[in-house]
């Protein structure tokens, strides 16, 4: 089955600085991270799902959720070029070897802190739509009995429950 992905290589490359001689394979590397410890961590495993489902099947979403998924896009997007920075250099036993024509370890270190900077930023603003808007978003909070907080705990994760 294929790994369905809340954005696709070509908005990553029309809306972040990602070259575009970037290998397929990198790139699906960097969106499966960004999704494993960024985006199900953010949104909550119910709220991402129903994003998940609107790309995969096509189905409808509210107003609202209609208005917080291109934040969303957004983030991740940031996210996944703050993870292709890293394949500027090659990690030996012998310690970075430098790509041929890449920028300093300290170059790609301020690049890196600079998108992760607005990457942050994005997120405050998405934690701030799901906010204000709570009752559009009970995927988010659900279970939260009237709490300010989501669903999933400390680790963004929604608890698992054996019966």
């Amino acid at each position: 089955m294929l790994k369905v992905y809340l954005i696709d290589e070509a908005y990553l490359k029309t809306t972040v600085n990602v070259t575009s001689h970037k290998d397929a394979n990198e790139i699906k590397i960097a969106f499966k991270t960004v999704e494993e410890f960024y985006i199900t961590d953010l949104l909550s495993i119910p709220l991402y799902e129903l994003y998940v489902n609107h790309v995969t099947n096509g189905t409808e979403l509210t107003p609202r959720q209609a208005d917080l998924f291109p934040k969303i896009k957004l983030y991740y997007a940031l996210l996944v070029q703050y993870e292709l920075m890293f394949n500027l250099f090659t990690v030996t036993n012998k310690g970075n070897e430098q790509s041929q024509n890449a920028p300093s370890i300290t170059d790609i270190r301020e690049k890196r802190n600079e998108v992760m900077s607005k990457a942050e930023t994005v997120k405050a603003r998405i934690l701030e739509y799901l906010s204000k808007n709570k009752a559009d978003f009970p995927e988010y909070y659900a279970g939260s009995q009237g709490n300010d907080t989501p669903s999933s705990d400390a680790s963004g994760f929604s608890p698992i429950v054996f019966y």
